[in-house]
Parts: C-alpha cells; sequence; structure tokens
C-alpha cells in the first residue's frame, strides 16, 4: 500500500519531464545533420564523381554508352529515393503508435544510419544531374546542331529543377523528422536525445 503512492510519484515525476523535454529542439537537430550530410561536398564525394566519370568514359570508349542514357538513370534513381522518402511519410502518418511497440528497442540498435546514406546518394544524383544541364546549357555544337533537341532538354531540367525545389525542399526534411523517430531510430539518434536535454538547459538558462 505504501508504494503506490511512491510509484505514482514517479510516474508524475516522468511524465512532467517527458512533457518538458524540447522535443522540437531535437526534431532541429535531427533535420539540420541531414541537411548538412546533403549539403557538404566531403573528399569521398569528390572522389566517388571523379571515379564515375572515369567508368562513364570507359563505357563511352567501349561500349558506345551516351551520356543521356545515365542522365536519365540518375534522373531515375532520384525518383525512385523520392517515392521511398514519400512512402516512410506517409506509412508514419498513419501508423498508430503505441507505448509497447517493439520496434522501438530494436530501431536503438540499428547502427547503420539510414537518413545519411540517402543524403549522400541524393547529394551525387544531384551532382550528376547538375553537371548535365550545364553541359546541355553550354554545349554551343548542341544548339547549333541539334537545337530542338537542346530546348526539349532545357525545358525537362528546368521542370526537374522547380519540382526538387518544392516538392523535394518540403519532403526531405519531413523525412528526417520521420527518420528520427521509433522505429527507424539508430544509435546516432539515441545520442542527440541524451544530448538535447543539457542543450536545453543552457538555452533556459540564457
Amino acid at each position: 500500500v505504501t508504494g503506490q503512492p511512491q510509484g505514482q510519484g514517479k510516474f508524475a515525476k516522468g511524465e512532467a519531464a517527458a512533457r518538458s523535454f524540447p522535443f522540437w529542439l531535437y526534431m532541429s537537430l535531427s533535420v539540420r545533420d541531414g541537411t548538412i550530410a546533403m549539403l557538404t561536398i566531403s573528399y569521398a564525394t569528390i572522389a566517388v564523381l571523379i571515379l564515375a566519370f572515369v567508368i562513364f568514359a570507359c563505357l563511352y570508349l567501349f561500349l558506345h554508352l551516351q551520356y543521356i542514357h545515365v542522365l536519365v538513370g540518375a534522373i531515375f534513381v532520384i525518383y525512385v529515393l523520392g517515392l521511398l522518402m514519400a512512402m516512410v511519410v506517409t506509412n508514419s502518418t498513419r501508423r498508430n503508435w503505441t507505448s509497447d511497440d517493439s520496434h522501438h528497442v530494436e530501431g536503438a540498435k540499428r547502427s547503420y544510419y539510414i537518413e545519411t546514406y540517402l543524403a549522400v546518394s541524393l547529394q551525387f544524383m544531384l551532382i550528376f544531374v547538375a553537371y548535365g544541364f550545364s553541359r546541355i546549357v553550354f554545349d554551343v555544337s548542341m544548339w547549333d546542331t541539334y537545337a530542338r533537341y537542346a530546348v526539349i532538354l532545357l525545358i525537362a531540367f528546368v521542370l526537374f529543377f522547380t519540382a526538387m525545389t518544392t516538392i523535394g525542399a518540403l519532403l526531405f526534411p519531413e523525412f528526417l523528422m520521420v527518420i528520427a523517430m521509433p522505429p527507424y531510430i539508430d544509435k546516432r539518434d539515441v545520442k542527440r536525445l541524451a544530448s538535447v536535454a543539457p542543450v536545453w538547459e543552457v538555452m533556459s538558462a540564457r
């Protein structure tokens, strides 16, 4: 009988701590880290780009593979990545979360980072497509010989980048927020959760 009030007191303290937890700060940090991963061009990204162009040059030399074929493949990969992000966001909005979800613990044990891999892949494909866009715009011989073909490609590029700056700019942060919650949470997210409380205390003390 005496233990019941103590248990209720601990539960009340835990509920109060959960309500005061700055969840918005954790979401902001998750979106920031994922965005930085996509926008930061590292030496590894440059090395992969150089290797990719060497491979494309060999494919053109030996298999006569045109650049437009590779470009269409890159756009298709971006479309697939966007579709996967949309599926994750849509499934999270339809799912009814419960406190006894078994995936909560399993997700925390995951050591690979989905958001980082997807951000780097998206970064690589966007750089490759942007190179194709600049190649079409500044290719004088193409405008002289295949002017209609160049105009069609230019319009397609403008529509593509318009979609990326509108739909993609809204979808990517939502995906980063969803992927930072169970059942997708990983070890880095757990560390970020643990670091949010001290940062919030410092911010509140100012």
